[in-house]
């Protein structure tokens, strides 16, 4: 898709001076502060103190993040950055501008949060790397956003079902219907036959890709736990925004997760 790839060269441009290290660059570097450990129960965490990013997050990006000027992340290692982000605009019983995730959290994501935070063991299979971060708790995203928040100075959380649901709809500004849930032709499974890159697809009017299928994602109002948007084991025809189940919070394939970000100034 030319638009995705032009959109994509835009964004990594506008990174380019915090792009990553590559994780196994990051590794050694923790590896070598820690001595001569290794893995999660091994790892020494060096004290950090949040440092500032060039492309903060502040509300005269609001409602347009679907441009890689708008795009907005925080620092989370002097030559690491935390999930890409867009901010939203108030509205609609949102009565502030709030940054969401561009993305479902990815593979690297988590890899960057185990060899920082010392807490778990990164997935290094390269390849998986853009997959959305699947089979883990909510508790284990809910962990990943707790140490966001401290590791940011920021408060990093699971969105509300209707912030979701608000960003997610971007003020009617939605693409063409072509996300990654089932299709079969003649009885044979054309698309949906697993996850995507969350970079894949078309985004919506405020920035946000793959919010329905691909992975649904977990939302949280008060004790009641939900999957928003359809995964790609769902028929095309019932992805929409509206597709919402019961979710008790257990690590499953087809639940992921994004964050939102409270702090826009």
């Amino acid at each position: 898709n030319p638009d995705y790839a032009a959109e994509e060269k835009l964004i990594d441009a506008l990174i380019k001076k915090h792009k990553p290290h590559k994780i196994r660059t990051v590794e050694k570097e923790l590896t070598a502060e820690a001595g001569t450990g290794t893995g999660a129960t091994a790892t020494k965490v060096a004290p950090w103190t949040p440092i500032g990013s060039d492309s903060e997050c502040t509300a005269r990006l609001a409602g347009y993040g679907k441009r890689a000027k708008a795009i907005c992340f925080d620092m989370i290692h002097s030559s690491a950055r935390g999930p890409l982000m867009v901010v939203v605009p108030s509205g609609e019983g949102i009565e502030k501008s709030f940054a969401i995730a561009k993305y479902e959290v990815s593979v690297s994501d988590w890899g960057k949060y185990c060899i920082l935070s010392g807490t778990c063991q990164p997935i290094k299979d390269k390849s998986r790397k853009n997959d959305p971060m699947t089979g883990i708790t909510l508790k284990q995203a809910q962990d990943y956003a707790a140490w966001l928040s401290e590791r940011t100075g920021k408060t990093y959380r699971i969105p509300t079902k209707s912030e979701w649901e608000y960003a997610a709809n971007a003020g009617g500004k939605q693409p063409k219907k072509d996300f990654n849930c089932r299709v079969s032709v003649n009885e044979k499974l054309i698309k949906g036959t697993g996850i995507v890159s969350v970079k894949s697809g078309r985004s919506n009017g405020w920035g946000l890709k793959n919010y329905v299928g691909n992975v649904q994602e977990w939302v949280i109002d008060g004790n009641t736990t939900t999957a928003r948007g359809g995964a790609f084991t769902d028929a095309h025809s019932k992805c929409e925004i509206s597709l919402e189940r019961s979710h008790n919070g257990g690590a499953d394939e087809a639940t992921g997760f994004r964050l939102v970000r409270d702090d826009v100034g």
